[in-house]
């Protein structure tokens, strides 16, 4: 499963005690929770990407009817 994603893998490269861990003890899903934390993937910073966008958006508006 780890192989299906490169940005685990790019994480694994650069994070490189995560390969004794996954090695000796399995904990995948450990690993997957600090990689998606990490790596800004989980739903609630793909959320305030978005709240963000709308901001930058709703200014750019107001911006422009300004002039």
């Amino acid at each position: 499963m780890l192989y299906n994603n490169q940005a685990y893998l790019n994480y694994l490269r650069y994070h490189p005690k995560w390969y004794k861990i996954l090695h000796y003890e399995h904990n995948y899903n450990e690993f997957i929770n600090v990689a998606k934390k990490e790596l800004h993937m989980r739903m609630t910073d793909k959320l305030e990407s978005i709240k963000r966008n709308i901001s930058l958006l709703k200014s750019l508006n107001s911006y422009l009817d300004k002039k």
